[in-house]
């Protein structure tokens, strides 16, 4: 890492940390970082559900029309449809299909997050989310700093899954069927699914009206299991 030198202290100046993060990754500028500290401090996590009952009443009636994904601030990061983390030995997934990708485009992040989440970062950037993006191949959570090495890049034409099993706290990750192990351990949050991007792009997204790529998760979906015969995919455009 430029500019570090062995004996250099633990504790490094903000331009120091600013300067680094950028050669690893581009979210990082004094004005973001500043801007998500003010997030934090004036946004509390919000980890309220309604009832089990209600919950079930909602996609009883409305099945998987309940479930889509609103803008948020300027699009760069989209999510809805809160999953409950009941204790069960259960599986929330949901899968995303990139579809057109313009040249502007140099990263989507698809994960979970909490909320309220800052709409000018990627999932995986800020507090309590976590991502997979598609430039690098790597793995966020918290991390604004580089991410983790953990599976390949990805593009137009490739599937990837993000699925959460609420007992272990497990998130992990799939790309076109296949699963890339166990990305994070013992996280356990009320989580929305997630997608950010740093340009426009054609997704579409599946919630479990069509058989997932993934075959264990087959059955499965956002709310896990299904509940009712009316699910629904789209199109996001972003």
């Amino acid at each position: 890492m430029s500019g570090l030198m062995i004996n250099r202290p633990r504790r490094r100046r903000l331009s120091t940390w600013i300067e680094d993060a950028k050669s690893r990754k581009k979210d990082v500028t004094t004005d973001t970082y500043k801007r998500a500290m003010e997030y934090i401090r004036t946004h509390d996590r919000n980890d309220a559900l309604p009832s089990t009952e209600k919950q079930h009443d909602i996609l009883n009636t409305k099945g998987y029309t309940a479930w889509e994904f609103v803008r948020s601030g300027n699009s760069e990061v989209t999510n809805n449809g809160r999953w409950d983390i009941e204790h069960e030995e259960i599986m929330h997934y949901f899968e995303v299909t990139v579809k057109k990708m313009s040249k502007q485009v140099n990263t989507i992040a698809i994960g979970l997050t909490t909320t309220p989440y800052p709409y000018f970062r990627l999932p995986g950037y800020h507090g309590n989310s976590v991502a997979y993006h598609s430039d690098d191949g790597r793995k966020f959570h918290n991390d604004s700093d580089g991410g983790v090495s953990y599976g390949p890049t990805w593009g137009k034409g490739d599937t990837i899954g993000c699925g959460y099993r609420p007992k272990n706290g497990e998130v992990f990750f799939t790309k076109n069927g296949e699963d890339l192990d166990v990305a994070f351990r013992v996280l356990q949050h009320t989580w929305y699914p997630s997608i950010g991007t740093d340009g426009s792009c054609e997704l579409e997204v599946n919630f479990g009206d069509s058989d997932f790529k993934f075959k264990h998760a087959r059955g499965f979906g956002p709310g896990s299991p299904l509940l009712s015969e009316h699910h629904k995919s789209f199109v996001a455009l972003i």
